[in-house]
């Protein structure tokens, strides 16, 4: 794989893989920020999906860490041994779910949600990724943020799932956000216009 990844290097500079050059009907000469590989134009920045990444990846570890911890704290001290057998099977299952199916999900119904109720300009956009990848990462940091506590004897072992969900939710929604990443549809540097093309 890496051997012929490095002959990519051989058509494509490795200052391609930042911006791309275009000159205006004008003559003047344009800076462009694209991943858009599959163009009779290729262009090749990585900056968009940058962007993207953690445009999408910072609120899902905000909005998915708060409910990580409460769902954690609920199973593990609060709920009585009946609901959490119920719950637990439930939240390990929904992880199941492949994150292809949580995008199209987000693109039919949450979208069009969305754009009904807030009104954005593109109804495809960072936000509406975020959330999807919110539900992506949650169940699998609820699960982990469950189990932390438990072998521990303290009288706050509230305070465990604490750190547990902020570095999981972190890490798992950096890796998971890669999904949500249009691989060969045209993105621009405004990465919110085009979050889901590829649903």
């Amino acid at each position: 794989m890496f051997k012929e990844g490095f002959r990519a290097l051989e058509h494509i500079g490795l200052l391609d893989f930042l911006y791309s050059s275009r000159t205006a009907a004008d003559g003047t000469v344009n800076t462009i920020y694209e991943w858009y590989p599959t163009s009779d134009e290729p262009r090749f920045s990585l900056i968009p999906l940058i962007l993207g990444t953690l445009m999408t990846a910072m609120p899902a570890t905000i909005v998915s860490t708060i409910f990580c911890v409460a769902a954690g704290i609920y199973l593990s001290e609060v709920a009585n041994p009946k609901w959490k057998e119920f719950l637990k099977p439930l939240i390990e299952l929904f992880a199941g779910i492949p994150t292809v199916v949580i995008g199209f999900i987000m693109l039919v119904i949450g979208a069009s949600f969305f754009n009904d109720l807030l009104h954005p300009d593109n109804r495809l956009n960072a936000f509406v990724a975020s959330i999807g990848l919110s539900f992506v990462i949650i169940p699998v940091i609820a699960s982990l943020t469950e189990d932390a506590p438990a072998p521990v004897v303290a009288p706050n072992t509230w305070l465990v799932p604490l750190p547990v969900a902020l570095t999981t939710s972190l890490a798992v929604s950096t890796i998971r956000s890669v999904a949500f990443i249009p691989d060969d549809t045209p993105v621009s540097v405004a990465f919110p216009t085009g979050m889901i093309d590829r649903y």
